[in-house]
């Protein structure tokens, strides 16, 4: 199994930069070169190489995060605030405001919530390998009841959406409290995000039983005709139906009084004196210079 531990070897860091700029070139060169030929030769190079370079980038920027989350992990009192920013957040709020917003089953948040804690517990032997299993634990709990079934793509998809969305209210939290580690979590957030998809797209792809490339060109055959449909729509047909839009107001005019925000959030806590107003806005990711200068 290709898994994160593939792109860790720092000998593929000093390659990183001459990978990414292939793979952001790549398609433009191509189309230089094959501009002689003819469809659907062309189209179907053209479509190979774009999912090809998309591929690319997307490894090695897990690659990258991946390093940046490993040098992290070395620094004690790094993880040492990110353990009690963490005990900051009131989760039971935040579950609350998860199931009023989505109307889903806690369990998995519960274990998030709990995996998360226990994690940061162990922290002079918290490596990027106890997050990987964490996340593939995670996935595979979450998925094995929708086996061999027709949901299976669906909720493996609805499960990166609820874990995105989890991740991001982590960090609205942290950022209303103040949390000096704010961008430490913002990095593991992305590293979780991107090797989260990775596993995903693996899965489905296993799942229907085709390659990775394959799959990747569908999704971009299927956006660019998204976009194709969209454009050849006028301002008239986007607006013709009448009966839609009274029926959208008279939903919204119903329900309004149901909505609530996320949290109350105290006005006062974003006035500040004028001689901070300058640090409120550099203490954010102050916490990632050191770590900024080690990695780039």
């Amino acid at each position: 199994m290709f898994t994160c531990f593939f792109l860790l070897p720092n000998s593929l860091s000093f390659l990183q930069e001459a990978i990414r700029t292939i793979a952001t070139n790549i398609s433009y060169w191509l189309i230089h070169a094959i501009e002689h030929l003819y469809d659907p030769l062309k189209s179907t190079l053209i479509q190979s190489t774009q999912a090809f370079s998309s591929i690319l980038f997307r490894y090695t920027t897990l690659n990258h995060l991946s390093l940046t989350i490993q040098t992290m992990f070395l620094q004690s009192s790094r993880l040492l605030t990110m353990s009690n920013d963490l005990t900051r957040i009131n989760f039971s709020d935040l579950h609350d405001q998860i199931h009023w917003l989505i109307e889903c089953d806690l369990n998995l948040f519960n274990k998030i919530e709990q995996c998360f804690k226990n994690l940061f517990q162990c922290q002079p032997m918290l490596t990027i390998h106890n997050w990987t299993t964490f996340i593939d634990t995670l996935l595979d709990d979450y998925l094995i009841l929708y086996n061999h079934t027709k949901e299976y793509i669906s909720n493996a998809r609805q499960f990166l959406l609820k874990t995105n969305f989890y991740c991001s209210l982590i960090l609205r939290e942290l950022t209303l409290h103040y949390g000096t580690s704010l961008g430490s979590f913002h990095l593991l957030q992305l590293f979780i995000e991107e090797y989260l998809y990775y596993r995903i797209e693996q899965k489905i792809s296993f799942y229907l039983n085709q390659s990775r490339m394959n799959l990747v060109i569908e999704n971009l055959n299927n956006e660019q005709q998204q976009q194709k449909d969209f454009r050849n729509k006028t301002y008239q047909d986007l607006f013709d139906d009448d009966d839609d839009l009274e029926s959208l107001s008279d939903d919204f005019n119903d329900h309004r009084n149901l909505l609530k925000p996320l949290s109350p959030v105290q006005i006062e806590d974003f006035i500040l004196p004028n001689e901070s107003i300058t640090n409120s806005f550099s203490y954010i990711f102050e916490d990632l210079q050191p770590l900024a200068n080690e990695i780039f």
